[in-house]
């Protein structure tokens, strides 16, 4: 038998394979399979059931799955340019009688979306948080599951998402920057 489920945020995907004595779950998300062993970990020991297992993590699929993540954090750091110009903006058209017609294209629909931007930049920090709270439990995670502890490189983790950069991010993964 067979289960497969979607996460709705980030398009990850999780499939269970299950019959009598096997279990066989598979994820492009880490923290989706770390989750599943801690619970059949803690189930099988409050039951007092003897379960063998074994994670095969590939760090291919890391890319993967920050990549279902990567177009929300470009959102968010251009809504953050966005609001840094914007009131300059708003100065330069009214001053100019709303005739600036040689504003770029992307000046124009950043004027034009003014409120609609402004309105996504209140929410920004929240999903921000949330963007990061996945991917340092992610970073934590695929750590964790090689049995190392990298809690103390969090700080570190941070300061990379929030000046984001895809390739930086993704560098992170690797084995340079467990120590």
């Amino acid at each position: 038998k067979m289960l497969c489920f979607r996460n709705v945020f980030s398009g990850s995907l999780l499939k269970i394979e299950f019959g009598t004595d096997l279990i066989v779950v598979q994820s492009d998300n880490i923290s989706t399979l770390a989750i599943f062993k801690e619970v059949v970990s803690r189930e099988s020991t409050k039951r007092r059931i003897h379960v063998s297992d074994s994670v095969d993590v590939k760090n291919e699929t890391i890319p993967g799955f920050l990549h279902l993540l990567h177009a929300r954090l470009q959102h968010l750091l251009a809504l953050s340019r966005q609001v840094e110009i914007l009131s300059s903006l708003e100065e330069i058209n009214n001053a100019e009688g709303d005739e600036a017609t040689w504003l770029s294209p992307e000046y124009k629909l950043v004027l034009k979306n003014a409120e609609q931007i402004r309105v996504e930049h209140k929410e920004a920090p929240q999903m921000m948080n949330y963007l990061s709270g996945i991917i340092s439990d992610l970073f934590v995670d695929r750590h964790k599951l090689r049995g190392i502890d990298v809690r103390h490189r969090l700080p570190e983790l941070q300061a990379i998402i929030t000046s984001y950069a895809f390739d930086q991010l993704l560098s992170v993964f690797s084995d340079k920057f467990e120590g």
